[in-house]
């Protein structure tokens, strides 16, 4: 039993120790321990806890192996170091136990290094992104122009998406925008025609430009100039635009 025990332990695969619990001698170690750390066996059981951790980090491993107590603790991610100089940062959950006649502990060593270089990365990523969006709803907003993207159908115009600078500009919220009439209701009757017929332009020029009058909330016209580009097109004759409307009133 006691060397089924000891091959479970020296064959294991994940990194493993034993240690005093007062003297934080090392009393055991396997072989995937001593070949992530780089030490020998000898050389471990010549050392001391303390030794690959650096030394800003004992009075933290002290507190936390005092309050672990008997029995199994908790996961801690702790730094170590390793024979080349590497510190890397490991999760280390250990459990209580008598060996050799040492009040002891068993350790289970996990390297989260590249986990929490990871994590790390992609926190500041989100951070990045975060403060992108956060620069960009900043500029939609504030812009004296309103953005927008629609999918033009030869027998249907949808509005995808319109900025928020369509409320303080045309006094509209942007979801009301996405009306399927919205665009072409607001639009002056007597220039309605004259922008529907010029649609079927978009498929022919890189940059469609036309100016009419579009009713704001308040009831007033206002001379509109609307810019578009077609981003893409399908066989049945869909196309889907982006573009912008500035506010062109004298």
């Amino acid at each position: 039993s006691e060397m089924l025990y000891r091959e479970l332990f020296e064959a294991n695969p994940n990194i493993m120790c034993v240690f005093d619990a007062e003297s934080l001698q090392f009393l055991e170690v396997n072989a995937a321990m001593t070949a992530h750390y780089g030490w020998s066996r000898e050389e471990f059981l010549a050392m001391t806890v303390r030794d690959i951790r650096p030394e800003e980090d004992i009075p933290e491993l002290l507190e936390k192996l005092q309050a672990a107590g008997t029995g199994l603790d908790v996961a801690r991610v702790s730094r170590h170091w390793k024979k080349n100089g590497d510190v890397i940062e490991v999760e280390v959950r250990s459990h209580t136990l008598n060996f050799a006649g040492h009040n002891g502990r068993l350790a289970l060593i996990r390297d989260v290094t590249e986990q929490r270089r990871t994590e790390a990365a992609l926190t500041r990523e989100q951070a990045a992104l975060q403060e992108t969006s956060t620069r960009l709803n900043h500029v939609l907003t504030t812009s004296p122009i309103i953005l927008y993207a629609t999918r033009v159908h030869p027998d249907a115009i949808t509005p995808l998406w319109i900025s928020e600078s369509i409320t303080r500009i045309l006094g509209y919220a942007p979801d009301k925008a996405l009306n399927v009439t919205w665009w072409l209701d607001h639009i002056h009757p007597d220039d309605r025609a004259r922008v529907l017929a010029a649609i079927p332009a978009l498929f022919n020029t890189p940059l469609w430009m036309h100016e009419y009058r579009f009713a704001k909330a308040n009831g007033e016209y206002v001379w509109i100039r609307d810019e578009a580009r077609v981003l893409s097109s399908a066989a049945d004759g869909t196309m889907e635009v982006v573009g912008a409307w500035s506010d062109i009133t004298l």
